[in-house]
């Protein structure tokens, strides 16, 4: 097996990648789901540069798809989506908190106003 230059770059940054997710996790600023995806993602990534062929022709057996290359760009289409799908549901609690946290603070807002015209009458 001969190591290509590009081989060598994505196994550095494999992990370097590997371990910021695995430092994050000791440090709680991730979940297992998350690290666990991370991890998962990072070592496909790296074996796939390590062996590109051996793993495309099986990805493309096991879905019958005739090229390796549309296998692994089919795979990684798909896996695009569930990060996509994932960013989007994060957005949407995100704006449902803070949808919940502005009226919350527009009726404290609110009460305050009126305690404070009701003790100048």
């Amino acid at each position: 097996m001969v190591i290509r230059p590009f081989q060598i770059v994505v196994l550095i940054i494999s992990a370097i990648f590997l371990y910021r997710v695995i430092k994050k996790y000791i440090r709680s600023q991730v979940n297992l789901v998350e690290t666990a995806l991370g991890i998962l993602f990072w070592v496909s990534t790296l074996l796939l540069a390590l062996f590109p062929d051996t793993i495309s022709n099986k990805l493309a057996k096991i879905f019958g798809i005739k090229d390796n290359i549309n296998a692994v760009i089919f795979i990684l289409i798909g896996f695009l989506g569930i990060i996509q799908f994932r960013l989007f549901n994060i957005l949407r609690t995100q704006e449902k908190t803070l949808t919940s946290i502005i009226r919350k603070l527009a009726i404290l807002e609110h009460d305050i106003k009126k305690d404070e015209d009701s003790l100048r009458s």
